[in-house]
């Protein structure tokens, strides 16, 4: 025995197979893209680490040799250091300009911070050069004022005496 509605069933059942496909895909397509986006979220993290590893990494060597220059600024116009000021000068000068062509050779994002920071080193070291050329100069005037008033003493002590001698009576 047929069932008399044998196309309304088929036709019903094509219709439920067309909405299970359409919902199963839906439901498939779902659980791939929500497995598929962290992966390339925590891909384009991982790229970011390395990239804040990096700029850390150029960092500490810059704080190094930054420290290290702070330290022969300090040092330069020191006594114990003053026969070598010409040398340890041209050293300060020479790490600058190796740190300058780290900053202009590498990839790092924020070069005009370290950028500011060499030209406060520059500005220091020409500091201490006009400090140096002042105090040479201060001494050279303190020189000049000892014989000031060595000269004036003498002009005074002559003054005296030649006063006595024309107030004094001749014979």
């Amino acid at each position: 025995m047929k069932p008399l509605n044998q196309a309304e069933r088929r036709k019903a059942f094509f219709n439920f197979l067309i909405f299970f496909l359409i919902t199963t895909g839906i439901i498939l397509v779902t659980a791939y893209y929500s497995i598929q986006v962290p992966f390339k979220d925590n891909q384009r993290l991982r790229n970011e680490k390395e990239v804040i590893d990096y700029e850390n990494a150029f960092g500490d060597k810059f704080q190094k040799k930054l420290s290290s220059v702070v330290l022969m600024l300090d040092n330069v116009n020191k006594e114990e250091f003053k026969d070598q000021v010409q040398f340890n000068d041209g050293n300060i000068g020479d790490a600058i300009s190796d740190m300058s062509k780290m900053i202009e050779t590498d990839t790092i994002s924020n070069k005009a911070f370290y950028r500011s920071i060499l030209a406060g080193l520059s500005s220091s070291r020409l500091a201490k050069k006009e400090l140096r050329e002042l105090k040479s100069r201060t001494a050279d005037a303190s020189e000049w004022k000892d014989k000031y008033d060595r000269l004036y003493i003498e002009c005074q002590q002559y003054r005296d005496f030649y006063s006595k001698y024309i107030n004094a009576p001749h014979n």
